[in-house]
Formats: structure tokens, sequence, C-alpha cells
């Protein structure tokens, strides 16, 4: 016994020191012949623009500076607007990724400062960006707003071609920044004070896209063996297996969570038989969800908790300076395929190279011990089976839908498809195989970032679906012949299987669905009442049967909703009539149920949101970017302290525990985390999570508050 115990102590040892050889070698910060670049620096302003500030407030006043800055105050209210006017004619940024703007708090109360970036290439007064800052007493600071683009503009090297953030800072967005014509920032500025003072205001654009750095920026390899950008450098970045050692194990400075008011105390207890399962319940005008002990509850959750996202490798191996030769090795639980085409996952592989064979579950535990540091209460979607398993945190679970045929429009599957039904039904089966008596499960969610088109009968009654069936049959129902239909839309379809949407209806739906001041209405006309009638079916139909199909497998659980993005009134609230409540992912500088109709009386889950950074890390990746680590964090604790006392929601859920690496494809894993590839903890950012946590019962039970006052009290 004594022998073979030995020998498998041996084999241990070995093993540890092939992944140690394997995870050594040159310094991946430093490119031969040239030193590294400081991310920071790459969004300082180049050159300074003018520009003309004005204010319709009646006391409002500006100075100029010998710097060519400027300052400006005014008395704080609805009308606390600067406008910063490109003088003699628009500003054109074809040249460089981002604009920013520098300036200081000049007031003595905390100060927030919403910029937003508008030009006129087609439609005057469009909205080309957003971006904000907090700054205290006598702080200076930057706003800065990356440019989107199109995948087209991109010249460089096919390799980055796509890739989410190019080495050049070329940004790859749906909506692509106009950057030719761009008129002016309008600076939205709040704080307590009753005068705000902004001073040593500079304008400028940052990031050139072809500038003195962009050869080192884009040389190859891209990727260090660490899963981080070679070229550039930051605080903190991981430059050996003792960095990565030391970085990984950071909660033991970070600090700690004081006495004050821990929710999480009733999770993180032992479960007892005879503990109910979570509920919903509005107390004193203010929704909760209620834990296994009926104790008030509010969900401060992470998705993808334990989970990296692996990189693709097919034509795409030159970006990295180091992949495993072997992928039946010691890294092979870092190698995936998907589709037949390989990936690699440079968290799993940091996590070989630190802690060896039993790595998945020493890592389980050491980010159990941080999500209950950090004073997370709940464990979102896609998170590692094994964390879920061993922590004693609630969680959610997202039942995942086959849309491998083709969906109505987005991701949203056709709900009259009996493949729709059997799908749902395996789905939930697999999930309440393992989870239907498990207490510590909040409920399931169906589908993610559901995006429901303004125009989606139009889309459904071009492809020939279930769903088209159904729409054509509720309006033969309705007017029994085609000339009636004709009669009633001013239409000439020859018969049922020409009718279409028009795009003349299509604009007078969206159009319908606002009132004067922008408020959602109800349309009047025949044509658009029955667009309405038919979609409210088609979501109807999916909303019903998802909630009847939790009730059959999980009928002890909440049904969360569908994690939508974007939809009509129609469709939000048939979700709010089948669902037990709203899930919405929000990804702007405030939480918002704008989506859901004030009259709907109904809670609501932020069920993702998020900020990037733009001084460490993977540069500007995210929906909303900060300008520094320090400004994320204070944006996050905005954000959650807005959620807390907003009546209908519920909890907010940050969109991933860990950082996706430099080369995540746009649009899909391009998300930051709480922590980095290397399991680095973002200390400003976990910091405020855990001030948030500790005041969570507070403030959520104190209602409406100044966000600023409350955000000042706990920085």
């Amino acid at each position: 016994m004594m022998a073979n115990k030995s020998n498998s102590s041996m084999r241990a040892s070995l093993m540890l020191c092939v992944i140690a050889t394997l995870g050594c070698g040159v310094d991946p910060t430093v490119i031969p012949g040239s030193s590294a670049i400081e991310t920071e620096s790459l969004w300082k302003i180049e050159r300074n623009l003018r520009f003309a500030p004005r204010s319709e407030a009646v006391n409002f006043s500006l100075q100029f500076q010998a710097d060519d800055s400027v300052s400006v105050f005014g008395e704080s209210g609805s009308e606390s607007k600067v406008k910063l006017y490109a003088t003699d004619s628009p500003w054109n940024l074809k040249d460089c990724s981002a604009i920013s703007v520098e300036l200081t708090n000049g007031s003595d109360e905390i100060t927030r400062i919403n910029a937003s970036l508008f030009g006129a290439p087609k439609r005057p007064n469009r909205l080309n960006g957003t971006s904000c800052a907090i700054l205290m007493p006598g702080e200076s600071g930057a706003i800065t707003i990356p440019f989107g683009f199109s995948p087209e503009e991109y010249d460089g090297a096919p390799c980055f071609k796509e890739i989410a953030i190019k080495p050049n800072g070329h940004r790859q967005h749906w909506n692509p920044t106009p950057r030719n014509n761009l008129t002016r920032i309008e600076l939205e500025i709040e704080t307590p004070a009753a005068e705000y003072a902004i001073g040593s205001i500079l304008v400028g654009p940052a990031y050139p896209l072809k500038g003195a750095l962009t050869p080192r920026l884009e040389s190859v390899p891209q990727v260090d063996q660490f899963g981080q950008s070679r070229v550039l450098k930051w605080p903190g970045k991981v430059t050996s297996l003792q960095d990565l050692r030391d970085s990984s194990s950071a909660i033991h400075r970070l600090k700690k969570r004081g006495p004050g008011n821990l929710q999480s105390e009733a999770t993180v207890s032992e479960l007892e038989d005879g503990k109910q399962f979570f509920s919903l319940q509005k107390r004193d005008g203010m929704w909760w969800l209620l834990d296994q002990h009926g104790e008030e509850f509010w969900s401060m959750g992470v998705d993808r908790v334990g989970i990296g996202t692996p990189v693709r490798l097919w034509k795409r191996r030159e970006l990295y300076q180091w992949i495993p030769n072997n992928p039946k090795g010691p890294f092979s639980s870092a190698f995936s395929k998907r589709n037949g085409i390989g990936f690699f996952d440079f968290y799993r592989a940091n996590a070989i190279r630190e802690l060896g064979r039993n790595h998945r579950a020493i890592a389980a535990n050491r980010t159990i011990e941080r999500l209950n540091d950090w004073g997370i209460t709940t464990i979102g979607i896609n998170s590692d089976p094994v964390i879920l398993s061993q922590s004693n945190l609630a969680f959610m679970i997202n039942a995942a839908l086959d849309l491998s045929a083709e969906p109505l429009a987005n991701n949203i599957p056709d709900p009259f498809s009996p493949g729709f039904m059997d799908d749902l039904d395996q789905s939930l089966s697999e999930i309440a195989d393992i989870y239907s008596e498990n207490r510590k499960c909040i409920g399931v969610f169906i589908g993610q970032d559901q995006r429901w088109p303004s125009d989606l009968v139009s889309r459904v009654l071009r492809k020939e679906t279930a769903s088209r069936k159904a729409v054509l049959s509720t309006l033969a129902e309705k007017y029994g012949t085609v000339a009636k239909l004709n009669e009633s839309w001013g239409t000439k379809f020859g018969s049922w299987e020409a009718v279409r949407v028009t795009p003349d209806m299509i604009s007078r739906y969206r159009e319908s669905q606002k009132d004067s001041i922008g408020r959602e209405s109800t349309p009047t006309a025949p044509d658009l009442v029955d667009l309405e009638l038919l979609e409210r079916k088609i979501a109807n139909k999916y909303f019903s049967l998802c909630q009847s199909a939790v009730r059959r497998h999980m009928p002890n659980h909440l049904y969360l909703g569908s994690r939508i993005s974007s939809c009509s009134k129609v469709v939000i609230s048939e979700c709010a009539e089948h669902a037990d409540a709203v899930s919405l992912n929000c990804y702007d500088w405030h939480p918002s149920c704008a989506l859901l109709p004030g009259e709907i009386d109904k809670p609501v889950l932020i069920s993702q949101f998020h900020f990037g950074t733009l001084d460490s890390g993977t540069p500007a990746m995210g929906n909303l970017v900060a300008a520094s680590q320090a400004q994320r964090a204070r944006l996050c604790a905005a954000y959650l302290i807005e959620a807390l006392s907003d009546p209908r929601i519920i909890g907010a859920h940050w969109s991933s525990y860990v950082d996706t690496v430099i080369t995540s494809q746009p649009g899909r894993d391009d998300r930051p985390g709480l922590v980095t590839v290397a399991d680095t903890p973002h200390e400003d950012l976990v910091n405020v999570l855990k001030s948030v946590s500790e005041a969570t019962l507070s403030l959520r039970r104190t209602g409406k508050t100044s966000t600023l006052k409350a955000l000042k009290d706990m920085l």
C-alpha cells in the first residue's frame, strides 16, 4: 500500500512538473526589440478638437483656459445639460477608433456626467454612442466613446477579421458609427450639489487606426500563453507561472466583507428537509423573491460561473503564442470541438497549469469561496455543474432550445411547430431529472437573449412555417374571403397565399405604437389592429406553451421568462401574463423596466448586464465600456443601487464570471467578467459588489433613494 501511494504521489508530482514546464517560457509580454505598450496610453487624446459649449439653462456660464480647455458652470436640475458643438465644420474622425472628453469635477459633491455623441450622416440628431463617468469632488477623469465599425471597414491581416476587437482599435459592431460627420457631444450632469462645475474640458480623438504603434499592435502571435494580449501591458498582468498562482489566490488580498446586512446568510446555511422552494411576493409595495426560509431575497447574480470562453483554432493558430501540441495530453480537457472545428479554453488551461489533476474541484471550491465573500447570492445560467452541486448558493437554470430548424426571427423558435413542444419537453425533462427537488434552484428560463422584431408578422408571412399557417387561418376565420381582407386593409391580394405585410404597414405599425410623447399606444387602423392581433397570437402560443411545460416538469419552481433583449408591448405583455417573473437583458447605463408597460405589475429580473473597461485586459470589450477599472466599479454600484430602488426589480445578474479572450467572436463571446482569463479578480469591481451586498436589504427597504448620495456613502 505504501509503495502504491508513493508511486501515485510520484505520478502526480511528475504531471505537475510537466504542466509547470509547459506553462513556462519566454516572458509573453515582451516583443523582441521593443517594449510592451501600456493599454491605458492608447486612449489618450491625440489632438484637441475645437468646440463651442452651449446650454439652454438660464444660469449658465463658461470660462476659457490657457491650455485651450473650457470650464462650465450652472445650476443643477432638469436642464443640467451642456452641448459641445463642433466649430467650423463637423468633426471627421475616420482615422481613429474613439473620441474622448477629459474633464474635472470642480464641485464639492459627487457628480455623474453622461456623454452622448451625435452626428448627421443622413438623419439629424442621430445618436452615435454613449459613455459616462462618476467623479468625486476635485477628481479628474475621461469619458471615452469607442466607435463601432462594420466588418468591411477592417483592412488589416485576414486572421483578425472575425474577432470582436481588432488590435488597431477596430471594434466590430452591428451599428457602425459614421465617423466623418460628428456634430456634437452632449454632457448630461447629475449631482446632489445645488450647482455644477465641470472644469478643464478637452475633446479629442483617441487610438488611431493607423498610427505609429499599429504594426506592433497587429504583430502575431497576438495572444500569450495565458490567453492575454501579448503586446499590451497593464497592472496585474500575469507573466509567469508564479504570477498565475499569486494572482488567482488574490481573494486573500481583497477587501473583506464587513459585519453589515449580509443577505446571503440564509442561503449559505445547510438546507433542511421540509424547507420551501423559492417564491415571489409583494410586500409594502416592493416585489421580493422569498428564499427557502421564507426570508426576503434579492438576486445579485453572475452567469457562466467557472466557465471560460474557448477560442477558435481553425485558421487562427498563428494568433496564439502557445497551444499544446497534444490535444490528448495533460491539457486535453481544455480542447473541445464544435461542428467539427477545434477550440481551446485558456481559462481551463490556466487552472490545469496552476492546480494540476484535480484542478476542477480545487478551482470550484475557490470560486465558491469568492462568491460568498463578494456577496453574490445567485449563480446564473450556463455555470459549471460542479459549482452548482458543491455550493449552497441559490441558482437559476436555462432550458436551451433547439434552433437547428429555421427560427421565425433571430433566435425565436416557431411555437406552432410540433417539434417545438417535443424539444421543450426533452430539455425540461433533462433538467427536472437533476433539479426538480432542488430547493436551491430558484427557477427556469426558456431561451436567452431573445430579440423579437417589430416586423415579426411580416417575416412569418414570407416563409413556409407552421406559424404562417396559423396566422393565415386566423385571418381567414376573421374575414372569410381575401376580398374582405383587401377591403379592410386597402390591398389587392389575389389569394390567401399571396397575403403579405407591406413596408408601409410595418412603418405605420411601428409609429402607431408610440404616442405624441413616446409612450406605447394601441393602433386603430384595421390593418394595424390585425398585425397586433397576429403578433399577440404568436407570442401567446410561445409563452403559454413554455409556462405549461415548466408546470409539468418543474412544478415547484418559477418560470422566469426568456431573457428578452428587445420586443414590443404586445410580446412583453404576453410574457408577463404567463411567466412568474419577466426577465430582461438590460445593457444600459441604468437598469430599466421600460419594456414592461407601467400598468402591468409584475416582478422583473435584470437577467444580464455588464460594463467593460478600456485600461486593462481586452480593451473596449463589452456592450458598454468605462474608461477605467475604478469607473467601471462605480457604474456597476450605481446600476445596482438604482435596481434596488425599483419596486419591480427582484435582482440583477452580471453576464459572465470570466473575461473572454481578446480573440473572441463579435456579438457572441465578447463578455467582460469579474475575473480575468488568468482567474485574477478585478479588485475594484468585486469590492463594490461586497459593499452593495452588505447594504442590499437596507437599500431595498428604503425604496427610492438618491443613487449618487448612496454611492458616495458606500465609496
